[in-house]
């Protein structure tokens, strides 16, 4: 019976829902790219961590730190392009990163769009 119940806690543990991930998420720039006559913006980031995992990305993108909803999620790679923003517009961002069914979002950083064209940038 002691054995029943050691094997139970093991499991517990492994399952324990409480548990931080243990990573560094850094936002990088967001890069306009125009290729073939098509624009984008790319949103990038990096994510430190001592043990190797794959970890499954989602970004966030909201006109409001506090309205961020999911552009994209179940991402592979630590990057995602975006067409459909519009100029004059500042945009907040936030990445989460999962693992085994947990999660751990960065900070929210800020983006606006400029006019390309605009003289008055330069």
């Amino acid at each position: 019976m002691l054995l029943i119940l050691m094997v139970c806690n093991f499991s517990s543990c492994d399952n324990d829902d409480t548990k931080e991930l243990e990573v560094e998420i850094i936002l990088n720039k967001v890069i306009y790219i125009v290729f073939n006559d098509s624009e984008r913006y790319q949103f990038s980031w990096d994510v430190e961590s001592e043990e190797h995992h794959d970890f499954k990305y989602s970004l966030l993108l909201g006109t409001t730190g506090d309205n961020l909803e999911v552009k994209a999620k179940n991402l592979e790679q630590k990057y995602y392009d975006v067409k459909e923003l519009e100029v004059g517009t500042t945009y907040y961002w936030q990445v989460e990163v999962i693992h085994r069914g947990i999660t751990k979002k960065s900070h929210i950083s800020v983006y606006k769009v400029y006019d390309v064209n605009d003289n008055s940038l330069k």
